[in-house]
């Protein structure tokens, strides 16, 4: 009787571990997922931030561009406030 009994409780730990460890890869499944969409979150947000910093870029260029064609036309004086 008590080989039974060790054999039945062998086998559903068996099956407990078999169980768990398919619980486990489609955790593993799970995590890879979301790992991916953060990596396409960042990238995209890394475009965008790029661009925004290209068109500040622009516009302070454009500034410099407008205030040193002021001092050569009108001989305006740009104040620095640094």
């Amino acid at each position: 009787m008590i080989p039974i009994l060790l054999g039945a409780a062998a086998l559903a730990t068996g099956a407990v571990g078999a169980l768990k460890g398919a619980e486990g890869i489609g955790n593993m499944k799970q995590a890879k997922e979301i790992g991916e969409q953060a990596q396409q979150k960042y990238e995209s947000s890394l475009q965008n931030l790029k661009a925004a910093w290209e068109i500040t870029n622009q516009s302070a260029e454009g500034l410099w561009t407008n205030a040193d064609s002021c001092q050569a036309e009108y001989n305006c004086t740009i104040h620095s406030f640094y």
